[in-house]
């Protein structure tokens, strides 16, 4: 093999490789193209979605709210976990309760 023959091959290698390059440079930019609008897609379906949960509250708040519970005649502050969870059914009761049956015999 001639030196003539070597530089001419090693041409073909570099017209070959000068000629792949753009195109996959072509198809790299299309890529980052296509996913820079599948991410501007997306990020408009969050924003619509906010809108939507912001615009529309569900008939079930999504944290406990205390205050809609039904309301108590009496204080219950000092009331037992008994007399407070389970009232007249109670079976335990603890000493510094103060609650008094809905008999009025002042029985616990």
């Amino acid at each position: 093999m001639s030196t003539e023959d070597l530089s001419n091959s090693g041409n073909h290698t570099a017209t070959a490789v000068a000629m792949r390059a753009p195109a996959f440079c072509n198809q790299e930019n299309s890529q980052i193209a296509q996913l820079a609008n599948l991410i501007s897609q997306l990020t408009m379906e969050v924003s619509n979605l906010k809108k939507q949960i912001n615009n529309n509250p569900s008939s079930r708040p999504s944290t406990p709210n205390r205050q809609h519970q039904r309301s108590r005649s009496r204080s219950t502050s000092n009331f037992c976990y008994y007399h407070r969870r389970f009232r007249d059914k109670a079976i335990k009761c603890e000493k510094t309760c103060s609650y008094m049956a809905s008999n009025n015999n002042g029985e616990h």
